[in-house]
């Protein structure tokens, strides 16, 4: 049994030396279902070790951590164990001081609740959880503590999270090996024990920080939550708003169409660049892509209604110019035009095509003798300036007026900017706070509403329980808590490609990669394009007020294409694949791996090649479950101890690849790969 240890004037204690008789209860707070909550709140950790035990994976805690404290931060106290006995033994303690129970209760905050969880569920079973998707845990309650997750809190790192906040302690990485096998008996230096120290109580004084503004009661579930209260709270000062949201709702099928419609961030690569290494590439990136798509940008007004009139491209267009348009389309003899170097069609949302015809590049439309998608207006307008086609036929038409997103929504927007414009270089945590909520405009509008329940089931395993789709959305469509309808997500990001590809079109084959909201350009200066581009959108930012002034005077615009820093060096593979050389140092994107520990493995751009392998310590980890639905003990050299249902982890090697189809594509072979 460990005593308590001293870090100045902070101890450290165990279970039997925790200071409980110091401990006040404090006030509480009443929040959703009568449900009170306490002023005082635990945030938990664990360390686990990862191994094969009788020819299984297995995961096991060997030391856990929590801190109790007050919301204001007047008191906190840190407190270690190395058994689940002694978690259950200080939980049951500290329940019976507040006299905790389901409708009292005190919270608890885990980084990455989803991975404590896994490991509680078996030693101290939950009676609740409210779980996003399998093994995706946001909140749970056992007895009378609720588990929340700091991390969909945040939206952060915990070591982002407590700099972001300026807590006192950060996050110790250094003094930590997470690769050493330990079991509840192994002796920790001072230095591990400040780790273990370090993560508690900074998440505890980051978590005191948002309360400033918040109560247990009142603080949102994730980050978004702050930006979707203060738009509902601006949408409810008109009552109009409630009554265009019911003017919007949406029937089993316009639902559908839009799931179906529904795509992210356009990320590609320029199939005649990829795999070669291009020399001083410009860098395009945009401005606040999706908040202005929703401040400048038309959206649906009214409801979606179907349209069975369309008998020609004639009236197709006629609609496709005027209307919001949601419908499936089928092509004929579709093949992409000649010097389109970037293809727009993602394979994964079409349908009914012959696979063993249809030709693509890394997941993008090529040609195929027919194929079938669904599309708003602009998503047909990419279509058409980069494809032929011999014929098409479109079923399930709907359209819906065109109008701007209500004023009161696009002001919250525009204070969130002019807010983060004018903080900038000023206050680090206000600017930060701002720039979250801006980018948490997106997250909102594109969450969908309908969701499916997950729980683990009487055999241990995570169960998905789809809903009524009718049902459900009945009961969205009249809940006054709600206020976007959801199909504003699916035109954000529409917008957001449409604008995407105007700068596509304007580099040409020039366009070296793209993302989301950004474009790398090689061989051309388009600097005289894009100027007069983003006068055309400064001006349209200006008629809506999408624009703020820094402290020094200068004007800042939503939605312009800005020239970032050059690219000496630059290569890609594709979506998510790209390394370049900037100011001399090497830089590394790439899906899976970690931006600094994988550029650390490379020794150059030519390095950068296929087939290359990345290894363990890059980063990329394999994890795997063991779901024991009830505790058992085990012996680990030599240490006996009680354990449950967790999760194994381990460091995983990456190797470098892209699929046959890519390579077929490209404009030099495998040999001339080879030499690279």
């Amino acid at each position: 049994m460990y005593i308590f240890r001293h870090y100045g004037n902070e101890r450290y204690y165990n279970v039997d030396d925790f200071p409980y008789i110091r401990i006040v209860s404090g006030k509480t707070y009443t929040g959703r279902k009568k449900i009170e909550y306490f002023d005082t709140f635990l945030t938990f950790d664990i360390e686990s070790t990862s191994t094969v035990y009788q020819d299984e994976y297995i995961g096991y805690m060997y030391i856990w951590q929590a801190c109790l404290g007050s919301s204001d931060g007047s008191w906190r106290y840190a407190v270690h164990g190395r058994t689940w006995f002694e978690w259950l033994e200080f939980k049951r303690k500290i329940e019976q001081m507040f006299a905790a129970d389901n409708e009292h209760r005190i919270v608890c905050y885990v980084h990455n609740l989803s991975f404590e969880y896994q490991f509680l569920r078996s030693i101290d079973p939950f009676s609740s959880t409210f779980a996003t998707d399998k093994r995706k845990v946001l909140k749970a309650t056992s007895g009378g503590m609720e588990f929340r997750c700091s991390y969909k809190l945040s939206n952060m790192s915990l070591d982002k999270f407590c700099k972001y906040t300026g807590a006192t302690h950060k996050k110790a990485t250094e003094y930590f090996d997470y690769s050493k096998i330990r079991t509840p008996e192994t002796l920790f230096t001072e230095l591990e024990m400040w780790y273990t120290f370090c993560d508690v109580m900074g998440l505890h004084e980051a978590i005191c920080k948002l309360l400033e503004e918040d109560t247990l009661a009142t603080i949102p579930m994730t980050s978004t939550g702050y930006v979707r209260r203060d738009c509902r709270n601006a949408m409810k000062k008109n009552p109009k708003n409630w009554a265009w949201f019911k003017k919007c709702a949406m029937t089993p099928l316009v639902y559908e169409l839009i799931l179906e419609a529904n795509r992210g961030g356009d990320t590609h690569a320029n199939r005649h660049y990829a795999g070669q290494i291009l020399e001083d590439v410009d860098n395009y990136d945009f401005s606040s892509s999706y908040p202005f798509s929703m401040c400048c940008m038309y959206y649906p007004v009214t409801r979606f209604t179907k349209i069975s009139t369309v008998r020609s491209e004639g009236d197709l267009k006629l609609y496709l110019d005027r209307k919001c348009c949601l419908f499936r389309i089928h092509f004929r003899n579709l093949r992409i035009k000649h010097g389109v170097t970037n293809p727009y069609i993602s394979f994964s949302k079409c349908y009914d095509y012959n696979s063993r015809k249809t030709a693509l590049y890394n997941g993008r439309v090529l040609s195929s003798p027919v194929i079938g998608m669904t599309l708003t207006e602009l998503d047909y307008d990419i279509i058409q300036q980069e494809y032929d086609w011999d014929e098409c036929a479109v079923s399930e038409f709907h359209v819906a007026d065109r109008g701007m997103l209500p004023k009161e929504i696009r002001e919250v927007i525009i204070q969130y900017y002019v807010h983060k414009t004018s903080l900038k270089a000023v206050d680090e945590y206000l600017y930060a706070k701002d720039k979250n909520k801006l980018n948490g405009i997106f997250g909102m509008a594109f969450t969908n509403p309908i969701h499916s329940t997950y729980y683990i089931s009487s055999d241990g395993e995570w169960t998905e329980e789809k809903p009524d789709i009718a049902k459900a959305l009945k009961e969205y469509s009249t809940n006054r808590n709600n206020f976007l309808p959801y199909v504003v997500g699916t035109y954000t990001t529409a917008h957001a490609r449409h604008n995407l590809r105007d700068m596509i079109h304007i580099a040409g084959d020039g366009n070296a990669y793209n993302d989301t909201d950004s474009t790398k350009v090689w061989g051309v200066d388009i600097s005289e394009e894009v100027t007069l581009y983003n006068k055309k959108v400064q001006a349209l930012a200006e008629q809506y007020g999408a624009y703020a002034d820094d402290r020094k005077g200068v004007r800042h615009y939503m939605g312009v294409a800005e020239q970032e820093k050059s690219y000496k060096y630059f290569r890609t593979w594709g979506a998510k694949k790209y390394a370049y050389i900037q100011d001399g140092e090497l830089h590394l994107t790439l899906a899976g791996v970690d931006k600094k520990k994988g550029a650390a493995q490379l020794s150059s751009l030519s390095d950068f090649r296929l087939g290359k392998i990345f290894l363990p310590d890059c980063g990329r980890r394999t994890v795997r479950y063991n779901d024991w639905q009830n505790a058992r003990y085990i012996t680990v050299d030599g240490c006996t101890f009680l354990t449950g249902a967790g999760v194994h982890m381990e460091n995983g090697t990456y190797e470098l690849g892209v699929t046959d189809e890519f390579l077929e594509k490209l404009d030099f072979s495998l040999d001339y790969l080879n030499e690279l």
